[in-house]
């Protein structure tokens, strides 16, 4: 989970390590060619909507890695982040 302004550099590091990423946001900056980018829409209540679908796309397309910007912590953009907090908690081994 990152910020906009940080969002390439957190990419581009993973991708360097070896994982294969996805990024998840409204609009991405420049990628690296191998750093897919699934948009998620600006507006909150839409953003929260179809936020479970696209993980799972993610999910089966195999990515080691997902890397989101966090929505604003007003409205249905705090059940977005909380969403996305929990998805990048660790999981139980």
């Amino acid at each position: 989970l990152t910020t906009w302004d940080k969002l390439a550099d957190e990419a581009a590091k993973r991708d360097l390590w070896g994982a294969a990423v996805a990024v998840l946001c409204a609009r991405a900056p420049p990628l690296h060619p191998n750093i897919r980018h699934y948009p998620l829409p600006e507006d909150p209540a839409e953003a929260a909507r179809v936020l479970y679908g696209t993980l799972r796309r993610i999910d089966e397309a195999g990515y080691d890695v997902i890397v989101a910007v966090l929505p604003p912590k007003t409205g249905l953009g705090l059940a977005v982040r909380d969403r996305l907090t929990r998805a990048a908690s660790e999981r139980p081994k």
